[in-house]
């Protein structure tokens, strides 16, 4: 069984949002924040392999930065905590 999923919200279908809307300073007069939050998530979910490869990136430029300054287990078990992380908030089915 599939779902059925509901169209991406346009600019001809979508009402216009003011800041103080967005930020939750105020409420909308009837909008739908189901789409919005699906839009969003569906967002998150294709960017999850760049979202993986700029935290190892970074991971890998702080431990060899930090090479010669600190403690070599020290930064093993940083980058190991760093990558267990990475990989949880990366994969969430994990």
């Amino acid at each position: 069984m599939t779902k059925q999923q509901s169209p991406a919200p346009t600019e001809s279908t979508t009402p216009p949002i003011g800041w103080m809307t967005v930020l939750g300073l105020n409420e909308p007069p009837k909008f739908d924040w189901h789409r919005v939050r699906g839009a969003q998530l569906n967002l998150v979910h294709r960017l999850v392999p760049a979202r993986l490869v700029v935290s190892l990136l970074g991971m890998v430029c702080v431990v060899l930065a930090m090479a010669g300054t600190a403690p070599v287990l020290y930064l093993y078990g940083w980058a190991l905590g760093c990558g267990i992380l990475i990989a949880l908030t990366g994969y969430t089915k994990l």
